[in-house]
């Protein structure tokens, strides 16, 4: 029971409050520590967060990526018969208009074992060509057990069971269309061939095809395709041939320059990697004022809610200032950009010339960046994504130097802000170890004021009865002297 005072006439809660005040501001500067570990832990975090944002959005092959290789695809093509072919230009291809004409499309080796024709045989006899080798896989139409023949189903089975052991790549299936087993290779072309022997049916020889296509271009020169594809790359241009076309009316096709999504696709890489490092680096250059701590609950009991806000954001800058893991950071990524910085000016993307204020972020002429896609896209690609030659030379494109970067400084569990704070929800890092220390701290410590307060009131409760024992015998010795 906390005594008020009355027989002393002391204001006996004010006293103890006063006298620990001193031990109050020992609890209060433990806080306000923890407070800026706190706050300079979640801003560590936020550069994590961020950085881990632009890695995702930029340097893993996907969507918006410039790694990936169909965001590379400047010429964009038209057919007069999509049905029959297709185009896609890839890095470097050329704008130019071509005439197609389609006189055979490749195909596989194909044979049919119709039921009737199984009906009339005890064995399949098929004699494939692997390496080199003549082999033959020997069926038989009856079951083992002599209950009956097999049935269509169980033939096509053993059938790809042994072709598929003996290393042909011939594939078995029932047709409900050619009513019996349709035998195909998977290999297309003249070389893919085999022979199918059935009790009294002729040998059944299966050969496949090879492409004939010629392409005309703009000029009249002319490139013949021949061979066991369907498929071709041709000066950047990547063509797929699905129908045969007639020689009356062979395929139209147009090309036509369209940097435009390229270009906005770098602009957007370019502006992201300037916010980024815009925002460490703010971070590193702020400046600190010591007089902003973190308030005690009593100053924040004192102040409206905005002046509390705006309180903590005078905290917060500065508490980064001149880090050096930040620094190393900020570093690294701009050393990725150093080796090709020549090559990326002459495209127009440059360094902004305050380079004190805004050090490391770059500007970029589009009308420039355009006529550089226009006239090499194959050498602004290298520029930004051609692979290193192994893993040890570091002579790739500006993206591979930054996943070295980041798989470094970010992504790895040993990369030093990893180890120093964690990602959000961390608790095994170094900041979160010192904040629970502390944490303990502050409660021993509140215990131990608690305690000092309560043998103060103690004290001063000893004091009141004492007081309260001479009042009442001066009132006594008053009364009877009155008396």
């Amino acid at each position: 029971m906390r005594v008020s005072g009355l027989a002393t006439g002391m204001d006996i809660d004010t006293i103890v409050k006063d006298s620990m005040k001193p031990y109050r501001m020992k609890v209060d500067k433990v806080q306000q520590d923890n407070d800026v570990y706190a706050m300079k832990q979640q801003l560590y975090r936020d550069v994590l967060k961020d950085s881990k944002e632009f890695y995702s959005k930029h340097l893993e092959a996907k969507k918006d990526s410039l790694l990936l290789a169909s965001n590379w695809e400047a010429v964009k093509f038209s057919s007069s018969n999509e049905s029959a072919v297709t185009m896609k230009g890839t890095a470097g291809a050329i704008a130019e208009n071509y005439t197609i004409d389609i006189k055979k499309l490749a195909t596989s080796a194909n044979a049919t074992l119709t039921d009737v024709e199984l009906g009339s045989t005890d064995t399949i006899d098929i004699v494939v060509n692997v390496g080199g080798v003549d082999k033959t896989i020997n069926v038989k139409t009856a079951k083992d057990d002599g209950s009956g023949t097999k049935s269509s189903k169980e033939l096509v089975e053993e059938l790809n069971t042994n072709l598929k052991a003996s290393g042909s790549d011939i594939t078995a299936k029932y047709s409900e269309f050619s009513k019996g087993i349709s035998l195909e290779t998977k290999t297309l072309g003249v070389a893919a061939s085999f022979t199918v022997a059935l009790k009294n049916i002729p040998v059944k020889v299966a050969k496949g095809i090879d492409a004939e296509v010629t392409i005309t271009n703009s000029k009249g020169e002319v490139y013949s395709h021949t061979g066991d594809s369907n498929f071709l790359r041709l000066d950047g241009v990547e063509f797929t041939f699905t129908a045969k076309t007639d020689a009356a009316n062979p395929i139209k096709v147009t090309g036509k320059n369209d940097v435009t999504a390229l270009k906005d696709k770098i602009v957007g890489f370019v502006n992201d990697y300037n916010k980024l490092l815009e925002g460490i680096s703010t971070k590193l250059y702020e400046k600190r004022d010591k007089k902003y701590m973190p308030l005690t609950p009593e100053q924040r009991k004192a102040m409206s809610e905005d002046e509390v806000k705006l309180w903590e954001g005078k905290v917060k800058e500065g508490q980064l200032r001149k880090d050096s893991d930040l620094e190393r950071l900020v570093g690294a990524i701009k050393g990725a950009l150093s080796p090709l910085m020549g090559k990326l000016e002459k495209m127009g993307i440059k360094p902004i010339k305050n380079y004190a204020d805004k050090n490391g972020i770059l500007v970029i002429d589009e009308f420039k960046l355009v006529a550089a896609l226009e006239n090499d896209a194959t050498g602004v690609k290298d520029v930004f994504s051609k692979p290193p030659s192994d893993n040890k030379t570091k002579d790739g494109g500006i993206l591979n130097s930054l996943q070295d970067v980041f798989n470094e400084q970010i992504n790895s569990v040993t990369a030093p802000l990893i180890k120093k704070v964690g990602l959000e929800g961390s608790l095994t890092n170094e900041y979160s170890k010192i904040m629970d220390k502390k944490k303990i701290q502050i409660a021993e410590m509140e215990k131990q004021l608690v305690q000092k307060e309560n043998d103060l009131y103690l004290k001063y409760s000893r004091l009141e009865s004492q007081m309260a024992k001479l009042n009442s015998q001066s009132a006594y010795l008053s009364k009877q002297f009155g008396a």
